[in-house]
This record gives structure tokens, sequence and C-alpha cells, in this order.
């Protein structure tokens, strides 16, 4: 199956750290926590790999889980991939 493209446009704009973006699609209403559907990645986690705490303060401020990407294990959470890139910014 395909991803559906507003869940790939979510992510793609949470990894490029468009804020603007970011910001129309949950202005249409679209859900933060939708997951990639091969890999379980979220938005979060997108935005968190790319060390951006200005899109990771708008997702959580718009219901951004923390927890959420769990695919085989914890490899995909946000909160542990802050961890694994040793980003204490992030962590703060």
């Amino acid at each position: 199956a395909n991803a559906s493209p507003r869940v790939s446009g979510i992510l793609r704009a949470a990894s490029a750290t468009n804020l603007e973006t970011v910001r129309k699609f949950i202005a249409y209403g679209m859900d933060v926590n939708q997951q990639h559907p091969w890999t379980a990645k979220t938005a979060l986690y997108k935005a968190v790999s790319a060390s951006s705490i200005p899109m990771v303060e708008l997702l959580l401020d718009n219901g951004a889980d923390m927890t959420m990407g769990v695919l085989d294990g914890n490899e995909y959470m946000p909160l542990y991939r802050a961890v694994e890139l040793e980003d204490y910014e992030m962590l703060n």
C-alpha cells in the first residue's frame, strides 16, 4: 500500500523543519501523531532527528506523543532518538 500523501507530507515537512507547512497541516486538522505506514516513525521523530527544537515544540504544543513510533522495540520513539543522538538540549 502506498503512503497517504497527507501522511508523507507532514513527515517530509517535519524532516525539512518547514514550520509554516507543518502549521498549515495542523490548521487543516491533520493528526500530528500519524505514523509512517512502514516504519511507524512520526513527525516528532523526524523533528528530533533533525535536531529542530522549534519544530519539536510546535508538534508537542499540538499534541505530539513522545512515546509513539514503536515498531519493533523502542528505536523509533522520539525520546529514544534524542538520547541516541546525545542531543541534551532537545532533552531539556
